[in-house]
């Protein structure tokens, strides 16, 4: 269970594979400061769009350590995106899980070794299981949801008390601010991680110029009679490319006295960025669109290119209609930058030599 809006969601939903971009992510994880070997864990995440943001896989490796037990995790999700538009688009993915969850000998004094019943193959056990994920993508909002571990929950595999399925939903709202400079993210996620423990967490997110993002969460108790967490997240982008962010958490009541705090660190690099796509696109069908118009061929007309221009956004056809399917010479000629600069009449005297004296030009001045 990670608390950052930075670490990589497709931990969770797999239709998230190259959504947008790529990505690179490390994180750790290090629960309760309050007890003595609490609870750890560590996520290594990469995805990738390809095929021209079309398509998207990722891998997640993620180990930790709870109690006696050891668990490491190993997914390979694929991703299929729908695109609309140039900022909408649905995405549907399918994921492959291999759980691995064994007792550790050496954080227990055992007195028998044979004893079953920590040892035996309840215990120890090895499982593969698959997850299915939906995402819609706009300009305002992200919402998704996932069904993790499906097998388990169909009853299709032997269910285990440590690996049981769940069903998680969110909606990230995405509200520009500044002339768009600034960006606020309120997100709202809801869990069922059984069929008695329902979770749910809000959040709030401030980016500055997209450099520093400062933020907090709420998140709710899923077993009774415990207290809810509160967190504060800060995070800085470097080059674009590189994020690193930190998140502190802590609950909110008298839990926290006992088992202290929680801390996350996110190591992110991103890469292949869907907009140098997109503006790749929209020039080679602007260009060609001009083209086929000046040469004027027979198969292809102002009103079937714009037809042929498709995931193209509102404003983007609205300046295809505008100018941009109009010759390079009109472009050219109705340029500002090329317009010549009319001003008032101007009325200048000339010397006449015949009757020695001056008269006045009826020509306008321009210059």
């Amino acid at each position: 269970m990670y608390s950052q809006k930075l670490t990589n969601s497709l931990l969770y939903n797999p239709a998230t594979a190259g959504s947008d971009f790529g990505s690179l992510t490390f994180s750790h994880r290090k629960f309760w400061s309050g007890i003595d070997e609490a609870p750890s864990s560590n996520l290594l995440s990469l995805h990738t769009p390809f095929a021209y943001h079309k398509f998207g896989v990722g891998v997640n490796l993620f180990s930790e350590k709870l109690g006696i037990y050891d668990r490491l995790t190993a997914t390979g999700a694929f991703a299929y995106h729908i695109n609309f538009t140039d900022e909408t688009a649905l995405s549907m993915g399918v994921s492959a899980e291999y759980n691995s969850l064994k007792v550790s000998t050496a954080r227990l004094d055992v007195l028998d070794q044979t004893d079953q019943l920590l040892f035996g193959e309840d215990f120890n056990t090895n499982s593969i299981d698959f997850s299915f994920g939906l995402n819609l993508k706009t300009k305002y909002f992200n919402i998704g949801g996932a069904a993790n571990r499906i097998s388990t929950g169909l009853g299709l595999s032997e269910e285990s008390n440590q690996l049981s399925p769940f069903y998680s939903s969110y909606i990230n709202f995405k509200l520009p601010l500044a002339g768009e400079r600034d960006l606020l993210e309120p997100i709202l996620t809801f869990r069922q991680l059984s069929t008695k423990s329902n979770q749910y967490d809000l959040g709030l997110y401030y980016t500055f110029k997209n450099l520093i993002t400062l933020g907090g969460g709420y998140r709710s108790s899923f077993v009774s009679n415990t207290s809810p967490q509160l967190s504060a997240t800060a995070a800085l982008r470097i080059k674009n490319k590189i994020i690193i962010g930190y998140t502190y958490e802590t609950f909110s009541g008298q839990y926290n006295s006992n088992l202290g705090n929680s801390s996350e660190i996110t190591l992110r690099f991103d890469f292949r960025d869907q907009g140098y796509s997109k503006n790749y696109k929209n020039s080679r069908q602007i260009m060609n669109n001009s083209l086929a118009f000046r040469r004027k061929t027979l198969t292809q007309s102002a009103s079937t290119a714009r037809k042929k221009a498709k995931n193209h956004s509102k404003k983007l056809e609205k300046r295809l209609k505008k100018n941009y399917l109009k010759s390079p010479n009109f472009r050219m000629n109705s340029s500002k930058k090329l317009h010549t600069k009319k001003v008032k009449k101007v009325q200048k005297k000339r010397y006449s030599k015949k009757k020695h004296r001056y008269k006045r030009s009826k020509k306008k001045g321009f210059r």
